[in-house]
């Protein structure tokens, strides 16, 4: 699957994620083994998560949002942000306007935030 493919690959430019999820874990008190091992997923992998060096697959990062105690959509967007500055090539202008085009198109879908009425 690709996603699986795109988890594998080695990124540069995900250190945000990675030392947010870092942060995160530390301040749980846990090891990254014992996120690795109730996400069964190796050591290892967890390890170049942290770093920056990869990023975790869909059902990776639904475990280990559970695991961490953080709402599944708020990792998942954080992960996808990572992913899109990655397909930007590290490009923090290219990223920025994709965001802006993102929201642009997301609009109509933030009519009923109640932090958006008058």
């Amino acid at each position: 699957m690709a996603s699986h493919i795109y988890a594998s690959t080695v990124l540069a430019t995900a250190p945000n994620f990675g030392a947010w999820l870092r942060k995160l874990r530390e301040g749980k008190g846990l090891a990254q083994r014992q996120i690795a091992g109730k996400a069964d997923m190796d050591s290892s992998h967890y390890g170049k998560i942290e770093t920056g060096k990869r990023l975790p697959t869909e059902a990776q990062a639904s475990a280990i949002a559970d695991i961490l105690g953080v709402a599944e959509d708020d990792f998942l967007a954080r992960l996808h942000a990572a992913r899109v500055l990655d397909r930007c090539d590290g490009n923090p202008s290219l990223a920025a306007k994709t965001a802006a085009l993102l929201q642009e198109a997301a609009g109509p879908y933030f009519v009923n935030n109640p932090a958006s009425k008058p």
